[in-house]
C-alpha cells in the first residue's frame, strides 16, 4: 500500500516538475518597440525633421524657363491638384499625380528632382515629405503652388490671406502675447506594423499616412476654442510673442527627434507656422510617428497678415504671370492682355500719347540772332554724316535705337528729337514717353522745318513741289468706309511677366528693328494688298479721298485696336507722316504688324489740303545752324 501511494505520488508530481523546468529554460522575448527601431533608423539616417527641411521649397521664379514657353527643364512636376483643376491650367510638362499615389509615380521618374505643385503649396508639402523620407531626398514644394505661378489661380490665397481678407485673429481673446506654457513630456506613441526593420516600417508608416490624405484643419474654429487641443507654434520665442499666439500655444522650434515627446500622443494636436507649408512638412512627418497631428492651414498669414508683412516674414503677395498649359497642353499666357491692361492703368492709350507730342521750329528756339533750343535736350537722330553737315546748335546725335540709352543722362530738361522730316522722330518720341519721358516732342517737319538747306525731302515729297499722286488714280477713291472689322488680340512671348517688363521688353524691340514705314506709291499701286487705316475723321476721309479699301478709324486707342489684324501687314497714314509714325510705334509695341505710309497725303493729294489749310508743308524756317 505504501508503494502504491509513492507511485501515485510521483505522477502527481512529475507533470509539474517538467513544466516549471520548460518555463525556465524558455528565453524571455520582449515586445518590439517599433517606435523605437523607427526613431533609431530615422536618426541614423539623417531624417530628423531639420534635415529634411533642408532646401523643401522654391519658387517660381527660381524653377521657370521664361525662354522656353514657361516650362521647368530642371525637375519633373507633380500636379496632386483635382484632375478638373489640373486640365483647367497647369504648368507646361506637369503630371497629374493624385497625394496617394506620388511614391509610385516617382518610381519611373528618378533621372531628375521632383517638384511637386498643389494649390497653396500647403498639400505638396505632405506629398514631399513622403518622398524624401522614401529616397527622393532632393524633392521641392513650389513655394505658394499654382497661386505663385499665374493671376489665374490664386483665389485660394485671395479668400484666405490677411492681404486680401483682413486678420481674422485681431481682437481675438484667445489670441494673446504671453509666455509660453513649458512643455509636457509624454510617453511614445505605442502602434503596430507588420515590418521589423528600419527601412521596412518607415515605407509601412509612410504609406499608411499618404492613404489618410491631407493632415489639416481651419485656423477659425481652433480661434474659437484653442483648448480642445494640442497646439504647437513652429517658431522662434521672438515672433511667438511679436506677432502672437493661440492661447495655450506651445512654442517649439526646432521639431526634432529630441524633443517630439512633447506632444501628446492621446490628443489631437495642432502645427502651425507662417503659411502653412512649413507646418504641412512637419504634420507628415509627426504623423509616421505615430502622433496624431494636423497642420493648421493657411497659418498667420490667416491670423495676423499685417504684423508679419510689416517685418518681411513670409507672407503671400500674389503671382508670377507664367504661362501655362490647359488639358490639351496649349500656352494661355495672356502676354498682350497684361500688356493692355498695364497700359490703361498708366495712361498709356494711343490718345493720352498724343498730347502735346509735336512742336514746331518756331516755338522752341531761342530768338531770331541765337538759334539755340535752350529748353530741350536736343537728340539728333539722323546719320552722322548728316549731322556733321549741319545741326541745332547744341543737339546730340543719337541713334534711333539708343535714344531710351542716350535718355538716361538727360533727364534735367525735356527732349526734343530731330530727324530728317519729323517723320522717325514719332518712333523715338513714342517710345520716350512709353518709358517714362512724358514730355518728349517730336520737331515738326525735321531738319526740313529748320532750315531750307535740309528740306529737300519733303520738297522731293510733298505735292507742294511734285504734284499729286493720287489724282485721277483709280485706286484713289471718296466712297464711304466700311465698317471696321473685330479680330483676336495679337498673340506673342517675352521673358518679363508683369507689365511694365513687359512694355520695356517690347519698346526695346520695336525700336531695334528700325522704322517701320513704306512709301505711298506702292500701296496706291495695290492697296488689296495690305489692311490699311486711315487716321482722320470721316469728313476728310471723304472729302479728300483714300485709297480704295481704306478703313476710316479716329481715334485709334483700346476700345477698337482690335480693328487691325494682327496676321497681316497694316498700314496707318495721316496727313504728314507724323501722327501716324507715332501711332505706328505704339501698335507694334501692342504685337500688330504696322507701317507708317511716308509723307501721308501731303504726297497724295497736298492740294486739297492746302485749300483747306489742313496740315501740309509749305518749306522751312531758316534758323541758323552749326557744322561738325
Amino acid at each position: 500500500m505504501k508503494e502504491l501511494r509513492k507511485f501515485v505520488i510521483i505522477l502527481v508530481l512529475l507533470p509539474a516538475l517538467f513544466i516549471t523546468s520548460c518555463k525556465k529554460d524558455r528565453p524571455h522575448v520582449e515586445p518590439v518597440n517599433h517606435y523605437q527601431v523607427l526613431t533609431n533608423y530615422l536618426q541614423t539616417n539623417n531624417m530628423d525633421l531639420p534635415d529634411l527641411l533642408s532646401g523643401w521649397v522654391i519658387p517660381a521664379a527660381n524653377v521657370v524657363d521664361v525662354a522656353n514657353d514657361f516650362s521647368v527643364p530642371g525637375y519633373h512636376i507633380f500636379d496632386i491638384r483635382q484632375q478638373t483643376d489640373y486640365e483647367a491650367g497647369h504648368i507646361k510638362g506637369a503630371i497629374n499625380v493624385s497625394l496617394g499615389n506620388v511614391l509610385n509615380a516617382a518610381q519611373s521618374y528618378k533621372d531628375k528632382p521632383i517638384l511637386v505643385v498643389c494649390y497653396t503649396g500647403q498639400t505638396a508639402g505632405h506629398a514631399v515629405m513622403a518622398l524624401r523620407l522614401s529616397g527622393f531626398s532632393d524633392a521641392k514644394v513650389l513655394k505658394w503652388g499654382m497661386c505663385g505661378w499665374n493671376p489665374a489661380f490664386t483665389k485660394k490665397w485671395d479668400d484666405n490671406s490677411g492681404h486680401t481678407n483682413g486678420n481674422v485673429a485681431n481682437g481675438n481673446p484667445n489670441w494673446v502675447t504671453t509666455a509660453s506654457p513649458a512643455p509636457t513630456t509624454y510617453d511614445a506613441p505605442n502602434w503596430e506594423t507588420t515590418a521589423g526593420d528600419g527601412a521596412g516600417i518607415l515605407a509601412e508608416r509612410v504609406a499608411a499616412v499618404l492613404a489618410e490624405g491631407f493632415k489639416v484643419t481651419g485656423s477659425d474654429p481652433v480661434l474659437a476654442d484653442p483648448s480642445a487641443y494640442q497646439i504647437i507654434n513652429f517658431w522662434s520665442e521672438t515672433d511667438y510673442l511679436k506677432y502672437g499666439h493661440f492661447e495655450g500655444a506651445v512654442q517649439m522650434t526646432p521639431i526634432n527627434l529630441s524633443n517630439v515627446t512633447n506632444f501628446n500622443p492621446a490628443m489631437e494636436s495642432l502645427v502651425y507656422c507662417y503659411t502653412g507649408q512649413t507646418s504641412s512638412m512637419a504634420t507628415f512627418w509627426l504623423n509616421v510617428l505615430g502622433y496624431d497631428v494636423k497642420s493648421i492651414a493657411y497659418g498667420v498669414n490667416r491670423l495676423n497678415y499685417d504684423g508679419l508683412y510689416a517685418d518681411s516674414k513670409p507672407t503671400y503677395h500674389g503671382a508670377e504671370n507664367y504661362g501655362y498649359e490647359t488639358g490639351t497642353g496649349n500656352t494661355v499666357i495672356d502676354h498682350y492682355g497684361i500688356l493692355k491692361t498695364y497700359m490703361e492703368e498708366n495712361d498709356f492709350d494711343l490718345p493720352d500719347l498724343l498730347s502735346s507730342w509735336v512742336t514746331p521750329a518756331s516755338s522752341v528756339v531761342s530768338s531770331a540772332t541765337d538759334n539755340t533750343v535752350p529748353n530741350y535736350h536736343v537728340f539728333d537722330i539722323r546719320s552722322e554724316t548728316d549731322f556733321n553737315t549741319g545741326h541745332i546748335a547744341g543737339a546730340i546725335n543719337v541713334t534711333l535705337g539708343n535714344v531710351l540709352t542716350t535718355a538716361e543722362s538727360y533727364k534735367d530738361k525735356p527732349i526734343l528729337v530731330v530727324c530728317y522730316t519729323g517723320q522717325t522722330a514719332g518712333h523715338a518720341v513714342m517710345a520716350l514717353r512709353l518709358s517714362g519721358y512724358a514730355d518728349a516732342k517730336v520737331l515738326k517737319w525735321g531738319m526740313c522745318g529748320w532750315h531750307s538747306d535740309f528740306a529737300a525731302k519733303w520738297e522731293a515729297n510733298s505735292g507742294h513741289t511734285n504734284g499729286n499722286k493720287a489724282a485721277g488714280h483709280s485706286n484713289w477713291v471718296t466712297t464711304a468706309s466700311a465698317a471696321l472689322p473685330t479680330f483676336d488680340n495679337p498673340t506673342w512671348t517675352t521673358t518679363a511677366n508683369d507689365g511694365a517688363g513687359i512694355l520695356a521688353e517690347r519698346v526695346e524691340l520695336i525700336l531695334s528693328e528700325g522704322f517701320k514705314k513704306i512709301g505711298s506709291d506702292d500701296v496706291l499701286a495695290t492697296p488689296s494688298n495690305y489692311q490699311i487705316m486711315n487716321f482722320w475723321s470721316n469728313e476728310d476721309y471723304i472729302k479728300y479721298g483714300h485709297f480704295t479699301g481704306a478703313f476710316q478709324i479716329k481715334p485709334i486707342d483700346f476700345s477698337n485696336v482690335n480693328s487691325f489684324d494682327p496676321d497681316t501687314e497694316s498700314l496707318v497714314y495721316c496727313y504728314t507722316g507724323q501722327t501716324s509714325s507715332m501711332a505706328t510705334f505704339w501698335l507694334n509695341v501692342l504685337g500688330y504688324d504696322a507701317k507708317s505710309i511716308l509723307f501721308g497725303v501731303n504726297r497724295l493729294n497736298y492740294d486739297g489740303l492746302s485749300a483747306d489749310s489742313k496740315p501740309t508743308y509749305h518749306g522751312a524756317e531758316d534758323y541758323t545752324y552749326v557744322t561738325n
